[in-house]
C-alpha cells in the first residue's frame, strides 16, 4: 500500500470509530431516558390515585417504554459485540 492510500484507511478507520463511539452514547442516553420515564410510570401506578383510565393510559405508556428500554439495551449488546470481535 502506498502512503496515501494508507492515510486514508487510518483517516477512515479513526471517523468509524469515532461514530460508534458518539453512537453508543447515544443509545446509553436513551436508556437512561427510558429508565427514567419507566420509573416515574411505575410510581403511577403503585399509587393508584386517579381515575382507571389514567391509570390504564400510564400502563400502556410504560409498555412502550419497556420495549424502548429493550431496543436501546439490544443496541448497546450489539456495540460491545462489535468491540469484542475487533
Amino acid at each position: 500500500m502506498n502512503n496515501d492510500k494508507l492515510r486514508r484507511r487510518i483517516v477512515f478507520e479513526a471517523a468509524r470509530l469515532m461514530y460508534r463511539r458518539e453512537e453508543k452514547e447515544y443509545y446509553r442516553a436513551k436508556l437512561k431516558a427510558a429508565r427514567a420515564m419507566e420509573t416515574r410510570l411505575l410510581a403511577i401506578i403503585k399509587d393508584g390515585k386517579g381515575e382507571i383510565k389514567q391509570l390504564l393510559e400510564a400502563e400502556r405508556e410504560l409498555g412502550v417504554w419497556r420495549t424502548k428500554i429493550e431496543e436501546s439495551e439490544g443496541e448497546l449488546r450489539y456495540f460491545a459485540n462489535l468491540a469484542a470481535l475487533s
